[in-house]
């Protein structure tokens, strides 16, 4: 990794020092939310593009549609996916998802949402855009969301537990269900991020945990094993 770019196995991420950054949450999701098979995918809030690179990279026969209403971010994001070898099999979309008019319905769909209510804004512009959800409403995301995704779908979402706690509540009221959860710890006994999978009918929930780092800081082999495809050794 250098100052101007993130290096990942099969592709590379503008990374610039004043501006949106890689991050874990996006890098857990993009490896998490794999669905065999599939063929229509769609990233919202996409962003740099990471997600949706990571995305091209484990489902090579599906198209990938990537929507983001940040003009600057996309400028960053389309260079990422030009320069990448899964441009042809990825569109992107410089729009408001709440607005945009989708010609398609999609059997898989992965979002890293903004999340802070009531929190204080930093001076970093990038950065509140990405974490403060100002101008997308979770309600009016997971009812778009259920209307366009295929019956047999999954919805795939990445937020701090207190948040994922609320958004399942909702969720629920939109008709969308848990099928698995993975609680993530970035240390023992420290609560991180929830990556959740959502589908359109009930059953039993599959649990897990995922530990990121070992108190020593040392990488645990899971998380290792996980990002194996990506990061560079």
């Amino acid at each position: 990794m250098s100052n101007n770019f993130f290096q990942f196995k099969q592709f590379k991420v503008l990374n610039p020092e004043n501006g949106l950054k890689v991050t874990t949450d996006a890098c857990l999701l993009g490896a998490l939310a794999v669905l065999k098979n599939a063929q229509n995918i769609l990233d919202i809030g996409a962003g740099s593009g990471v997600i949706t690179l990571m995305l091209a990279q484990n489902h090579l026969n599906a198209n990938i549609k990537a929507i983001e209403i940040d003009s600057d971010v996309s400028e960053i994001a389309i260079q990422n996916i030009q320069n990448s070898k899964f441009n042809n099999q990825i569109e992107w979309i410089q729009n408001d998802f709440l607005k945009h008019v989708f010609n398609s319905s999609f059997d898989l769909i992965v979002c890293n949402p903004p999340y802070y209510s009531n929190y204080l804004k930093s001076e970093d512009v990038f950065k509140n855009r990405y974490i403060h959800n100002t101008s997308l409403d979770f309600n009016e995301l997971l009812k778009k969301i259920s209307f366009i995704l295929e019956d047999k779908g999954q919805f795939w979402c990445i937020l701090p537990f207190f948040e994922m706690q609320n958004f399942e509540v909702l969720a629920q009221n939109h008709g969308l269900f848990p099928q698995s959860i993975i609680q993530v710890f970035n240390k023992p006994e420290k609560p991180f991020r929830k990556v959740v999978c959502f589908v359109q009918y009930h059953q039993q929930v599959k649990e897990k945990q995922l530990l990121l780092y070992h108190t020593n800081q040392q990488i645990n082999e899971d998380f290792k094993q996980l990002m194996s495809d990506f990061y560079l050794d």
